[in-house]
């Protein structure tokens, strides 16, 4: 099993009253949800560049021998080693209201939640920071298709 965030636009107040103003065809807001698990998917790559959480919070780093292990037979980042969590992320518009996000890799949930032994490290989700991107791909998408 893998993680999943599940972005339903009703549940995001501030874009969920800026689309309630406009009339938009079933189709129009499958595209806008496609839009918008784009941006999602590219939030989530810049976490694992930058090692944070969705709120910006750093990660737990390693520990001393995991970075030596590492260091000799993969290298990368906290949350890579050959590169398939990453590289797995992807969305699927669910319907005309909200889009999924994340990955099928089994792995990922212990990573997002945590286990006994593995520190949580959440890659999934959206800050007030992400929403406000999100409601400049919002806009731009009115701006094309809303006359």
């Amino acid at each position: 099993m893998g993680a999943v965030v599940n972005i339903n636009l009703s549940e995001i107040e501030k874009l969920a009253n800026k689309l309630n103003s406009f009339c938009l065809s079933g189709y129009q807001k499958e595209s806008l949800l496609h839009d918008i698990g784009v941006e999602v998917r590219e939030q989530i790559l810049d976490r694992f560049d930058f090692e944070t959480d969705p709120k910006g919070d750093p990660w737990k780093k390693l520990v001393d021998a995991t970075i030596r292990f590492k260091n000799k037979y993969f290298g990368g980042g906290i949350l890579e080693r050959e590169g398939f969590l990453k590289d797995t992320l992807s969305f699927n518009v669910n319907g005309e209201e909200s889009v999924l996000v994340g990955s099928p890799m089994s792995y990922a949930g212990f990573h997002q939640e945590g286990t006994k032994k593995l520190p949580a490290r959440p890659f999934l989700g959206v800050s007030t920071d992400n929403i406000n991107e999100l409601e400049s791909v919002i806009d731009k998408f009115l701006s094309r298709h809303v006359k």
